[in-house]
């Protein structure tokens, strides 16, 4: 009778035990989530960029929507991309720095089944195997977390949403440029993402490109504290570098050895 009781009392302990990492092991998630996605700190906070999507929805005429889409990657070689740049027009607003995005804000909010919004951003999932070779990524979980859009989505997901365009007067976009040709079936690419978008969109408007890069171009005229102390601190790195190579250089040096004192200064200064 004893063996069975302690038996039983093992067996609710381990149950215990397991319970408990498991809680650890979600909490642990949800930190890497947060966290592990931002290799500096030199980045601009959510914050700002809700505010700019709000100062944005603020230029909107009434009826109107303003879509974005993330910037193309660039192949170099076979399977060999170059360094991924985003769109400064999309960072701008979401703070999102992968590709094979989109970004629709909304003048009003519009109703979407049980959700109502007015900001949809559209991001490509975790994939560990890709997170090897090309950089980590956010997924829609790390998306909601860290960017704090109202409401995000998978862009695979994107086939079969209907954005509500036919509500609207006008849909403003601006065309992403240079894309790989990829498939167009789904909307898991870029490629895809445009396609399905050109077709529920329907008949575009000639002026809407144009009138957004003019909204755009008065929006990040004005620059806000926040990109102003990261310009001060680009400088001030870029000012040591070029001081430090003057200090360094002779008529023997070769470029390389140049550009490794640049790149020593600018890694010392956190760049």
């Amino acid at each position: 009778m004893k063996q069975v009781f302690r038996l039983l009392l093992l067996i609710e302990l381990l149950q215990v035990f397991h319970l408990s990492a498991q809680e650890r092991s979600e909490l642990d998630l949800k930190k890497e989530t947060n966290n592990y996605y931002n290799y500096d700190e030199d980045y601009l906070p959510a914050s700002f960029h809700a505010a700019m999507r709000d100062s944005l929805r603020a230029l909107l005429p009434d009826s109107t929507a303003a879509v974005f889409f993330t910037a193309p990657e660039r192949k170099r070689s076979n399977d060999v991309y170059y360094e991924y740049h985003q769109d400064p027009n999309f960072y701008y607003l979401s703070g999102y720095r992968e590709p094979n995005g989109m970004l629709i804000i909304y003048k009003e909010r519009q109703n979407f089944g049980k959700d109502s919004t007015d900001e949809v951003l559209f991001v490509q999932p975790r994939d560990p195997s890709a997170e090897v070779w090309n950089g980590r990524r956010l997924g829609l979980e790390g998306a909601e977390a860290e960017l704090k859009v109202d409401k995000v989505m998978l862009t695979e997901d994107f086939k079969y949403f209907d954005p509500a365009f036919e509500q609207l007067e006008r849909v403003y976009f601006i065309n992403p440029e240079a894309m790989e040709g990829l498939n167009t079936d789904g909307s898991k690419y870029l490629d895809g993402l445009y396609h399905h978008f050109t077709e529920k969109l329907g008949e575009p408007s000639t002026v809407a490109e144009k009138h957004l890069g003019k909204m755009m171009a008065t929006l990040r005229q004005q620059k806000q504290e926040e990109e102003m102390k990261l310009l001060r601190k680009a400088i001030t790195i870029t000012c040591d570098a070029q001081n430090e190579l003057m200090r360094q250089v002779d008529e023997d040096m070769k470029e390389y050895q140049t550009e490794a004192i640049i790149e020593y200064v600018f890694k010392k200064e956190g760049a």
